[in-house]
């Protein structure tokens, strides 16, 4: 399944989510987070040693 197929992505692009404190959010937003995680994300960025 293609998603944002109007907006090419290069190798080295970054994804954010940003996500309110409450977490008061529609089931919808956090399971699109993890789809994009588990396709893009390997490992997150924040879990790099520098």
């Amino acid at each position: 399944m293609a998603i944002f197929t109007d907006y090419p992505v290069q190798e080295r692009t970054a994804i954010w989510s940003v996500r309110p404190n409450s977490g008061l959010m529609p089931h919808k937003v956090p399971v699109f987070i993890d789809f994009l995680i588990e396709r893009f994300g390997s490992p997150p960025y924040r879990n790099n040693p520098r």
